[in-house]
């Protein structure tokens, strides 16, 4: 079995390798700590998410989302994870060389482009997004991070309603500075399908970890 930070029946990372694994125990909600195994079902629906922008619009950023998508875990192991894999070989001459959205438009060719449209094409997984950024008009008790991180919770939401799964990964790229507050606003999901709770794991992944899942 491939062995993968958080999920997948992997070893979780300890805190010194970088990843930070959360959760509190509440019915189906699993806790987790740095030295236990977190096994994901093969039906699990794993929703990957990552950051763009300053949760505070500071600086050079005027603007924050999260983004991401969603896909049943034995549909992963065997389309989604290793035909990227073989996305980035095309295009970075490498299937461990990580593949950046921020600067493929800085060095891609038409014909990197075609590989990454076959792809999308080939693979149909539920995308999520939202974003906010300065010229945006919020309540003035909430601000970009919770707008957005609440947009996202009913996304997910909704995906756990439409998708027939056996339980729910989610899988944050982890953020030193955005780690804390996304852990507040996930933590409190609660789903159901039916009237029935829906097992749910909840994790960050560093970005040095290299999962297709966070890219795609």
């Amino acid at each position: 079995r491939r062995k993968m930070p958080c999920v997948f029946g992997a070893e979780v990372y300890r805190k010194s390798t970088g990843v930070l694994v959360v959760g509190k125990s509440s019915g189906n909600r699993r806790s987790v700590n740095s030295t236990d195994t977190l096994t994901v079902h093969p039906l699990s629906l794993l929703v990957f998410v990552d950051d763009t922008g300053h949760e505070a619009l500071a600086g050079d950023h005027p603007y924050y989302g999260l983004g991401g998508f969603a896909v049943i875990k034995d549909h992963y192991d065997k389309a989604v994870q290793p035909a990227w894999l073989e996305v980035r070989r095309a295009v970075k001459g490498s299937p461990t060389a990580p593949l950046h959205g921020s600067t493929l438009g800085q060095t891609a060719t038409a014909d990197d482009f075609d590989v990454i449209r076959a792809f999308f094409q080939s693979h149909q997984v539920s995308r999520f997004a939202a974003t906010v950024s300065r010229t945006t008009t919020l309540p003035t008790d909430i601000d970009a991070m919770i707008a957005v991180a609440e947009t996202i919770r009913g996304h997910i939401i909704n995906l756990v309603g439409t998708v027939p799964c056996a339980s729910v990964a989610i899988i944050v790229e982890s953020s030193q500075r955005a780690d804390p507050l996304l852990r507040e606003r996930f933590n409190k999901l609660d789903l159901e399908r039916g009237g029935k709770e829906i097992p749910l794991d909840y994790c960050f992944m560093p970005k040095a970890v290299n999962e297709p899942g966070l890219e795609v």
